[in-house]
């Protein structure tokens, strides 16, 4: 099944861009749900650009002409507490659709990325009879991988290059992951044996268990919120 170690290290540069990116000079105004379930992120810029949208360090949408200054994306928390960085930069036309990731500053990235080729180093082919890549991780920093349930799924279409993803995880520290792939034999599939690695990862605090209410008196501001336990 699985013969070759997924990597983690961030993907190597397009061969064709500068992966020029502009990180200055953006703000960000607002961040909304849209009624139809959008996020919806709205900024300003000095910049006579395009402009891209990463939630961590994964492109999430890009704006069509270099006048606009707002950028629906759709995006899942997989139910996690933990919070993501939202950033916004601009790019040149050159490295619109790529994404640049991996060229962000140091943040706190929560997310675990796996990339690994179809292909092992002596150029044979690892999914002859693999119907689906599974991502598992720990429940916790430094905890066993649970395989009861996959993180993500990637179905195998082809001989390319495959990419499997967290959800936001939390709280910081070694998370282990594994990979395995799953066979074409009826009905579930025989089940390779694990790949596992480990991740060192940054998080936010987690979000707050419920909406949090201001009230102002006399000059005093209190706040009313419950803070989860991490």
């Amino acid at each position: 099944m699985i013969t070759a170690l997924p990597s983690l290290a961030p993907p190597p540069p397009h061969p064709s861009s500068p992966l020029m990116i502009y990180l200055g000079n953006i703000t960000i105004t607002s961040l909304a749900w849209s009624e139809s379930g959008g996020f919806v992120v709205r900024f300003e810029s000095d910049h006579g650009r395009l402009h891209q949208l990463y939630i961590g360090r994964r492109l999430y949408g890009e704006t069509r002409g270099t006048e606009a200054r707002e950028i629906v994306a759709q995006y899942d928390t997989g139910g996690s507490q933990y919070p993501e960085h939202v950033c916004v930069v601009a790019v040149d036309d050159a490295d619109v659709g790529l994404e640049h990731g991996s060229k962000l500053p140091p943040r706190p990235y929560n997310r675990v990325r796996v990339r690994f080729p179809a292909q092992v180093p002596t150029g044979d082919a690892i999914i002859d009879d693999v119907r689906t890549w599974e991502l598992f991780t720990g429940q916790a920093p430094e905890g066993a991988v649970n395989y009861d349930t996959a993180r993500d799924v990637a179905v195998v279409d082809g001989l390319h290059p495959y990419e499997l993803e967290s959800q936001p995880l939390g709280p910081s520290g070694e998370w282990n992951v594994g990979v395995l792939g799953r066979d074409t034999t009826e009905l579930d599939g025989n089940v390779g044996t694990p790949v596992e690695q480990s991740a060192h990862l940054l998080s936010y605090p987690p979000d707050f268990d419920d909406d949090f209410s201001v009230a102002v008196s006399a000059g005093i501001a209190t706040i009313n919120c419950m803070i989860p336990q991490d």
